[in-house]
């Protein structure tokens, strides 16, 4: 007796059950099972491209070496500045490019120098505001600032004057420039004071005393009284 037969029910009731299981199952493989023939080949593409990127970074890591050699020898020639230096160029480029643009400025002050956490490069700033300026020449300025030099814009403020037809604000322009490393001094070698020599005089006793004589009469060996009595010669064998 199968689960139909526990169930009672007419042969078209039982055509019905099982044509409403065979749905279930098809909507349930569509929903469940038919989605995820892809997601192997999905895997392993994923894989393939992961292994790609290793590869990759495996490669830039062992040229390490050569990018190391290559900054030290453009880091010898970059052109060091002072800080002072870099201050009047920085000046002197922006005061250039307003006069060029048509920017009116209402002040330029200096920024004092910020260490950045590179050891071989240095910051220097300039605030410059900025009056009865057209829209035109600011952005002409800022082109040119950035397109022609390596200074940068830091801060921005751009606000309409008071008849809303020209602007006004304040830019913030920053540059880095390499530190110039003064060779540390070489140490003075002091020179070696001389030492005095001591001269150590030897001091001759004089002996005047003369040789003691030795009043011990010497020890004589005493002779064996006694001689050792003479080799008894042998008899010459008998002749037969």
């Amino acid at each position: 007796m199968n689960f139909l037969d526990k169930l009672n029910l007419r042969p078209g009731e039982r055509r019905l059950v099982v044509v409403i299981a065979i749905v279930v199952f098809i909507v349930l493989n569509a929903l469940l099972v038919w989605p995820r023939f892809g997601d192997w080949a999905k895997a392993q593409k994923e894989l393939d491209k992961t292994r790609e990127t290793l590869a990759d970074y495996r490669a830039e890591i062992a040229r390490m070496p050569e990018y190391q050699k290559t900054k030290e020898k453009l880091e010898g020639q970059g052109s060091s500045l002072m800080p002072e230096e870099a201050a009047i160029q920085l000046r002197r480029t922006i005061e250039n490019q307003v006069s060029q643009s048509g920017v009116i400025p209402n002040g330029i002050n200096d920024q004092p120098a910020r260490e950045t956490p590179d050891q071989f490069f240095a910051e220097r700033s300039i605030m410059m505001g900025f009056i009865n300026t057209p829209d035109s020449a600011l952005v002409d300025f800022l082109f040119n600032i950035g397109d022609r030099s390596m200074i940068r814009v830091r801060d921005l403020t751009v606000r309409p004057d008071t008849q809303m037809q020209k602007l006004q604000g304040n830019i913030s322009l920053t540059v880095n420039y390499q530190k110039r490393t003064t060779p540390a001094p070489a140490p003075a070698s002091t020179p070696s004071k001389p030492v005095a020599k001591q001269q150590t005089k030897a001091a001759a006793k004089p002996t005047n005393a003369p040789a003691a004589k030795s009043t011990t009469p010497s020890k004589s060996k005493s002779a064996n009284p006694t001689s050792d009595p003479a080799p008894i010669p042998k008899p010459d064998a008998a002749k037969r």
